[in-house]
């Protein structure tokens, strides 16, 4: 993760960009704790960090693979944890940012890939379909019970506090104050 960190800096902006980065990343008592306890959320970060590099990689070179490589974390992120899937997001900012013209099916081939990657990572959805189905339903509406109906009400305060319980408050706010910039 952390060399990925480095990697997405260095290649969107330099070398020193990455490296802090990297140094964060490094020094995130959220990331070391969930590493010590060998929780989901390591494999998934790792698939959604490479993700992110793959699309930054799109970003800055024309060609058709790093889309396709791009989906393919995403779909092995979104395998081990379903939000992981969010990273499919950066490759379709990615391709709205490239300032020449990509044709539009690259796009769609990496988000295809990205449902192979899912498969790949996930093979009980070809095998037990109507029990993956299930799961998947419950889980969607224990998560969305939980704030008694109210997603806003849920979801917003469970990201801000687990932002400022993952990175700590001054780097919590750092990184706002950098996602604001």
């Amino acid at each position: 993760i952390v060399l990925c960190v480095y990697l997405i800096g260095k290649t969107l902006f330099s070398r020193r960009a990455g490296l802090w980065s990297a140094l964060f990343v490094t020094l995130s008592m959220g990331v070391v704790n969930l590493a010590h306890f060998a929780t989901t959320e390591i494999p998934s970060m790792f698939w959604f960090t490479l993700a992110c590099l793959m699309s930054a990689c799109a970003l800055k070179r024309r060609a058709l693979r790093w889309y396709l490589l791009a989906g393919f974390c995403a779909g092995l992120s979104a395998a081990v944890k379903y939000v992981g899937g969010l990273s499919l997001l950066p490759l379709i900012i990615a391709h709205a940012l490239a300032g020449e013209r990509r044709p539009w099916r690259w796009l769609a081939c990496g988000v295809a890939r990205s449902g192979v990657g899912f498969v790949l990572g996930n093979p009980v959805v070809l095998f037990a379909f109507p029990e993956f189905l299930e799961g998947f339903v419950k889980e969607g509406a224990y998560n969305t019970a939980r704030g008694e109906g109210r997603l806003s009400r849920a979801f917003i305060p469970l990201i801000a506090h687990r932002l400022v319980q993952a990175l700590g408050l001054p780097l919590a706010l750092f990184s706002l104050v950098g996602l604001a910039y």
